[in-house]
């Protein structure tokens, strides 16, 4: 995604055609038509196939995912009496929570990390992140945008080093 993202902007900016809220309209655009349809293919399925309490736990994970923030709902429910990861349809979202988040500071780390040597700073202190808290707890790390900016980062910095391909939307 940081690859992608940055071909995206770089080639607007490039063509003075960027505007930040067109930029949050075409991420939703392209990501919640498929969305929709694997969300209501399992509500539908699951009015069908799942006991209330399941269809409920459904119902949250779907707002979850359409809000962008699965990979909160996921972390805080993993505890001795949750469902186990196999009965979650959805679980998968948590990712893409994860890269909407990206999206949404994307612009502040174009606007403070101006430069490929703090950028660089700024992924070895994700990654550092990672990896201390991971020690703390490995479901955190795994869950949350801040332990994972490292790979989006070096996806940027990828990016930069590979001759500036115009990527369209």
């Amino acid at each position: 995604s940081g690859f992608l993202i940055t071909g995206i902007i770089s080639t607007e900016l490039n063509t003075a055609v960027f505007s930040l809220r067109q930029f949050y309209f075409n991420r939703i655009r392209r990501i919640f038509p498929a969305l929709l349809v694997v969300m209501m293919t399992f509500l539908v399925a699951g009015w069908f196939v799942l006991r209330s309490e399941e269809y409920i736990q459904l119902g949250n994970e779907t707002l979850a995912g359409s809000f962008f923030y699965s990979n909160f709902l996921y972390l805080s429910q993993d505890n001795y009496f949750d469902v186990a990861s196999d009965l979650k349809p959805l679980l998968h979202l948590w990712s893409l929570g994860v890269e909407f988040q990206f999206y949404l500071i994307y612009p502040i780390i174009c606007k403070i990390f101006n430069t490929q040597f703090k950028r660089f700073i700024l992924m070895f202190a994700s990654l550092f992140a990672y990896v201390f808290v991971n020690e703390i707890s490995a479901k955190t790390a795994f869950y949350m945008m801040p332990t994972r900016l490292w790979q989006f980062i070096l996806g940027i910095i990828a990016f930069e080093f590979s001759g500036k391909i115009n990527i369209k939307q």
